[in-house]
């Protein structure tokens, strides 16, 4: 699966992951890893891109 191959250690990696919000269907097939994976981006963007290190999860399950 395309999601379990990203690893985030770039920002390219996390645009990939955007553009793949285009395929409507992959997303709705793979909605749960999707999030999943969307969650680590998130909080990889934040501690390595920004460098704002925050020491806990960012986004709070709902």
């Amino acid at each position: 699966m395309i999601m379990q191959a990203f690893e985030f250690n770039n920002f390219e990696k996390c645009r990939e992951v955007m553009d793949l919000l285009d395929d409507v269907q992959y997303v709705e097939k793979y909605k749960h890893q999707f999030r999943d994976r969307f969650e680590e981006m998130v909080s990889w963007f934040i501690d390595h891109y920004l460098k704002i290190p925050t020491g806990r999860p960012i986004l709070e399950a709902h």
